[in-house]
Formats: structure tokens, C-alpha cells, sequence
């Protein structure tokens, strides 16, 4: 299985052999990773205005799946806020993978188990969805970062994302 980062940075396309978990490689350099957990330092204490806006964006890129999100379907976009609990989840996803950046094990297997959690909905994550989730979430870190916002950064975190989405995919695929 291959993912590739369809946000136009060409540099990233990544092949992941997912042959086991001991053979999985985290896609970033140690320059990356210092980048990402730079910016999560700045981001952390307003994880949970972010959250939103990147939920808001990405419903209304796909108003279609908002009756799929309890916490969504009986409310309109502009409604969601930081009570709502999907987006404290993604960015508790989010924070758990950058705090185990240096244990391939400890994320791989946090993130599998996370889409075997998202095989249990009626709603399965495709690649599209994941897509349309980077955008939004890369826009909403852009947004918050302002000049911290460089091409390294952007880099560094859709490398970590497109990581994350293709690990969530194989736990969402596995039968376990």
C-alpha cells in the first residue's frame, strides 16, 4: 500500500511497505522532527481553537459528512465549537503522535488502534477524506502560525500527517 501527499509538495511522496510494525520507519528527519515539536510548543495551548477550525473548514469542504459526526449532525458548521469532542480528539491524536515521535512502536501502534476505533463507524476515513482533512488542518496551523509558517514547517507536518493517515488507514483495513 502507498500514500502519497496530494498538497503539492512533491518532495514528500512516500512509499510505506507496512510489512510489520518492527519494519516501519517514521518518515521524518531529526530536523523535522525538532520543527514539529517546535510548532506543536506553540500550538498546544490553543489546540482546542484549532481543533475547530479545522473541522469547521473540513465540513464545509464535505457538508455531506457532517450528519456522519454525532457531535455534528444537529448542528450547523458555524456552531461547532470546543465543547464539541471530535475536534479535542484529533488534536489529542495529533498531540500523542508528536510526544511519541522517537518510538516507532508506541505511534505506530497508537495510531493503527486509532483506525481500528474508526472501523467501528458507519462512516469509514478514505483517502480523500484524509486529503481534505490535511487542507484543513494544514490551513488552520498556517492561520495560527502566521510568521512562523515556513516551507520547512509545512513540510514537517505533512510528512507527519500523510504518516498518520496512512498508519489510521492500515489499523481501519486490519482485521484485529
Amino acid at each position: 500500500m502507498g500514500c502519497t501527499n496530494s498538497h503539492g509538495i512533491e518532495k514528500s511522496v512516500i512509499e510505506y511497505p507496512f510489512a510489520s510494525i518492527e519494519k516501519t520507519v517514521i518518515p521524518l528527519t531529526e530536523d523535522q522532527i525538532k520543527i514539529v515539536r517546535e510548532t506543536w510548543d506553540i500550538i498546544e495551548p490553543h489546540k482546542k481553537e484549532i481543533g475547530v477550525n479545522v473541522y469547521v473548514r473540513f465540513l464545509s469542504m464535505n457538508p455531506t459528512l457532517k450528519a456522519s459526526f454525532p457531535d455534528f449532525k444537529d448542528i450547523s458548521v458555524d456552531e461547532i465549537n470546543q465543547r464539541n469532542s471530535h475536534p479535542r480528539r484529533l488534536m489529542a491524536a495529533i498531540e500523542n503522535s508528536v510526544n511519541s515521535l522517537n518510538d516507532v512502536e508506541t505511534f505506530t501502534e497508537y495510531v493503527t488502534e486509532l483506525g481500528r476505533r474508526h472501523s467501528r463507524y458507519s462512516l469509514k476515513p478514505t483517502k480523500a477524506y484524509f486529503r481534505d482533512l490535511e487542507k484543513a488542518f494544514l490551513r488552520s496551523l498556517k492561520d495560527h502560525l502566521q510568521s512562523c509558517w515556513r516551507v520547512e514547517v509545512e513540510e514537517s507536518w505533512v510528512r507527519l500527517f500523510n504518516f498518520m493517515a496512512c498508519i489510521m488507514l492500515k489499523g481501519l483495513s486490519s482485521k484485529t
